[in-house]
């Protein structure tokens, strides 16, 4: 009941992107999977999420005998493989990022496992250096592994896993910096 009272609070004070919300307030996110080197890493970043209580809604599918779901495309490690989910904007993100980069992937010493939550806004160089520069305010974001692409208007926020950390709380860090973050393009 409380995450409800909170996701319809959100909703009314404009920190969920209503355009691509769920009826139970959740809303789609984008987030940058990093160390998926092989179909190994993929699946074993896979059962993170899940075990991170992340359903993701993209991705590709996989089944290792007690559960099936969607895992992150393997890339041979080169940069992030990008995924979905629907989550609740006050659902601690600490527990899937910490079991992102705990993961036993194959290829762990190559290419450690990471996750990172993509946001979008509208920004120039300044705006960008400022939203990175926010983020070193808000737990459980490592600011400096974080990043701001005017070009692209995107902003990956690097999570660590070791503090308690949501997606509204990154999203009103950004805002009181001047921001106007979105958790999807669609949203625009």
């Amino acid at each position: 009941m409380r995450n409800h009272l909170v996701s319809a609070m959100a909703l009314s004070i404009g920190i969920v992107n209503t355009a691509i919300a769920d009826n139970e307030g959740r809303q789609q996110v984008s987030f940058d999977t990093y160390g998926v080197v092989c179909q190994g890493c993929a699946e074993r970043l896979g059962a993170a999420f899940l075990d991170g209580k992340v359903k993701l809604t993209s991705g590709v599918g996989w089944f290792d005998g007690r559960r099936g779901g969607k895992a992150p495309k393997p890339n041979k490690g080169k940069g992030a493989s990008r995924v979905t989910a629907m989550i609740d904007p006050e659902a601690d993100l600490a527990e899937v990022a910490k079991a992102i980069k705990v993961a036993k992937t194959p290829h762990m010493s190559q290419s450690p496992p990471g996750l990172a939550v993509v946001l979008f806004a509208s920004m120039n160089k300044d705006a960008a250096t400022s939203a990175v520069a926010a983020l070193g305010s808000v737990g459980g974001v490592d600011a400096k592994g974080s990043k701001a692409n005017a070009r692209k208007n995107e902003i990956s926020v690097r999570l660590t896993g070791e503090k308690e950390v949501t997606l509204a709380g990154i999203m009103g860090a950004l805002r009181s910096a001047g921001i106007d973050a979105k958790s999807s393009k669609k949203g625009k």
